[in-house]
């Protein structure tokens, strides 16, 4: 129910699962059993609530207790932890179980996808005329930020290595990453389109959403129409993550039901302003308020969630 709340960004219903799953395997004595997989779901909550230090940080702990350890990916940012590779980990992490190399995997590309987030955070806020104080206090000259990108892909070769044969999902991650660390246009499309496919694959509606979202960023202004289509689909997508479990009724459907129920707030709003932009674009203008307006209403829903925009 955690991961469920989170996809639906019910982050309240979320703590409370996570705070419950602790204090059973606690209660069990089965903490240390589980401790990767609850860091986790953590860093996963952090990440999509916008909070990226704790998001690392819970990210690093997974990937440590997991008995994957941290190897080469924690050699630069703010990161604290440090290992050598697979063997890296905690003696009681679960080393050479499959199932907890799946999460310490996950978690090492969870930390890929803070760094890329928060490097591409200072360029942007550097082109909207802000970069000088994002460059004091967070040190990406050009030089580090090239050497930041270096660094993540060659994490992103490690990361390709070791995700094979382990699912469609971490497989379809780790094209994700691909895509957003590739030199190349056609790559990074390349990248995508075998993304899309694994998601679709694994049958993951939250992943599919995030592949469509950022297929799209690259046709908004080479293929509108195509990228409208993508988005389109997106929206349904993200909007279709806020749906209850099947036979979920009555009292018991109010008191499941997210204070938002309509899926993914932060990606729907990302989606509909690029609507609203391709709306205008097109001059199709009474559209673009009509999407401005509904943009609106899901930015006081974002911001009521704690997430900056």
């Amino acid at each position: 129910m955690g991961e469920i709340s989170i996809q639906r960004s019910d982050f309240p219903a979320a703590q409370l699962a996570l705070d419950e799953l602790t204090s059973h395997v606690r209660s069990q004595s089965l903490f240390e059993r589980y401790q990767a997989r609850i860091a986790l779901l953590h860093g996963q909550m952090a990440h999509a609530r916008g909070d990226t230090a704790r998001a690392r940080k819970c990210y690093e702990v997974a990937a440590y207790v997991s008995g994957v350890g941290l190897g080469a990916v924690v050699n630069s940012g703010s990161g604290s932890g440090s290992g050598n590779g697979k063997n890296s980990g905690s003696a009681t992490g679960g080393a050479g179980n499959a199932t907890e190399e799946w999460v310490g995997w996950a978690a090492r590309a969870g930390i890929v996808w803070v760094r890329i987030g928060v490097l591409r955070q200072a360029e942007a806020s550097q082109v909207s005329g802000t970069g000088s104080k994002v460059k004091e206090e967070e040190g990406h000259s050009q030089r580090e930020r090239d050497k930041e990108i270096e660094a993540l892909r060659r994490e992103g070769k490690i990361l390709k290595r070791e995700c094979e044969g382990r699912g469609a999902a971490l497989e379809a991650i780790e094209e994700l990453l691909g895509a957003c660390l590739a030199e190349e246009f056609l790559s990074a499309k390349q990248h995508l389109h075998r993304a899309l496919s694994l998601a679709t694959r694994a049958q993951d509606n939250h992943l599919r959403a995030l592949v469509l979202a950022l297929s799209a960023s690259h046709y908004l202004h080479t293929a509108r129409d195509h990228a409208l289509t993508m988005l389109g689909t997106c929206q349904q997508l993200a909007a279709g993550l806020g749906a209850l479990p099947k036979g979920v009724k009555g009292e018991k459907a109010k008191q499941e039901q997210a204070p938002w129920n309509g899926g993914n707030a932060p990606l729907s709003l990302w989606v509909g302003e690029r609507i609203a932009e391709l709306k205008t674009l097109a001059g199709q203008e009474k559209v673009a308020k009509d999407q401005e307006e509904i943009n609106a209403k899901l930015r006081e829903v974002v911001r009521g969630m704690g997430i900056k925009v």
